[in-house]
């Protein structure tokens, strides 16, 4: 059986979370001391239609990814209740511009 995985190569990463850029309650550099003090190491930043770059919160125990978290409404077609999808978006490079 092939090992994918060993303890030394493992991160701890929280790939969705909001701060003050939209509706959380923490800001950015907030949300990295709490995190890291809870032993993670990754954190994607994927606040409410908003891409804002972290960049400068990386460091070399931690990687901020920068991200955003999109929503998409629509009509079910046997109803007319609205309903509200939520999917997140994340830079594939760290110098990826946010889209205006």
């Amino acid at each position: 059986m092939k090992i994918l995985f060993r303890a030394e190569n493992m991160h701890k990463a929280n790939l969705h979370c909001h701060t003050t850029i939209s509706d959380g309650k923490h800001t950015p550099k907030e949300v990295k001391a709490i995190y890291q003090e809870k032993g993670y190491g990754i954190i994607a930043f994927t606040d409410h239609n908003e891409w804002a770059c972290q960049n400068d919160l990386s460091d070399e125990n931690f990687l901020a990814i920068n991200g955003c978290e999109a929503s998409v409404s629509a009509r079910g077609s046997n109803s007319n209740r609205l309903r509200k999808y939520h999917f997140n978006l994340y830079a594939t490079k760290s110098d990826m511009p946010a889209a205006n």
